[in-house]
Order: structure tokens, then C-alpha cells, then sequence
């Protein structure tokens, strides 16, 4: 099972679920798995812990279209909040995006770091 957490603030709901589901596709076709399930939260609602929950299980079937939005999506660029005291993954690591690939193979040349210290500061590379 692949389970996803997709957080924003400032979307409209109907975007953000559009975009839910449209990442959980995506996912579920990348990684192959029997389920995928991805808990969508709206940072500024403080109401609820969950905006949103999308569920896709079944077989994998090879699908041209999703390689097409698999093959754009790999060059997109990627962010990633650090949390206070943690490394930013090493050439030879397993690549943060979950693609089961070295860092060094995958995601360096467009994976950005910020760090969320309390200050306010953020580092990016």
C-alpha cells in the first residue's frame, strides 16, 4: 500500500481534490501497489485534521498515457521541509521522491531542501 500526505494553503477545495486524485493516479501507477490512499489536509482550515481522502486500488495495467505523465512529471521541480536537525539525503542514498533509485540517479538535479527552523529561516540547495 502507498499512503500519501498532500498539505497546501490557499487552493480552492475544488483544485486541491482535483489534484488529490490526480497525484494519487499517479502514484498508484508508479509504485504498483494493490492500494494507494492519499489524506489531503488544508493548512489554514484548523477545523479538521483532513481536507480530503482518495482511494484507488486494483492491478497494474500498463497505460501509455500515465508513462507520458510519469515521464513529465520526473522533471518537475521537487520540494521537500526539512525537519530541524535532519541531513539532506547524500549522492548514494535512496532518493527521497520514493522511485527506489539513488539520489544521484533521480530527483539532485531538481529537489530543493528547505528547513523550517523555528526562526523562521529557511535553507534551500
Amino acid at each position: 500500500m502507498v499512503i500519501n500526505v498532500l498539505a497546501h494553503r490557499g487552493m480552492s477545495t475544488k483544485e486541491f481534490r482535483e489534484n488529490g486524485l490526480f497525484r494519487t493516479r499517479i502514484e498508484h501507477y508508479r509504485h504498483k501497489p494493490r492500494a494507494t490512499v492519499t489524506l489531503g489536509i488544508d493548512q489554514a482550515d484548523t477545523t479538521k485534521a483532513f481536507d480530503s481522502a482518495h482511494w484507488v486500488e486494483g492491478e497494474w495495467q500498463y497505460e501509455e498515457i500515465m508513462e507520458r505523465v510519469l515521464a513529465g512529471d520526473r522533471g518537475q521541480p521537487r520540494g521537500m521541509t526539512m525537519l530541524r536537525g535532519a541531513k539532506k539525503p547524500g549522492r548514494n542514498d535512496s532518493c527521497p521522491c520514493g522511485s527506489g533509485r539513488k539520489y544521484k540517479r533521480c530527483c539532485i538535479g531538481v529537489m530543493t531542501f528547505r528547513r523550517n527552523d523555528r526562526s523562521g529561516d529557511s535553507d534551500s540547495s
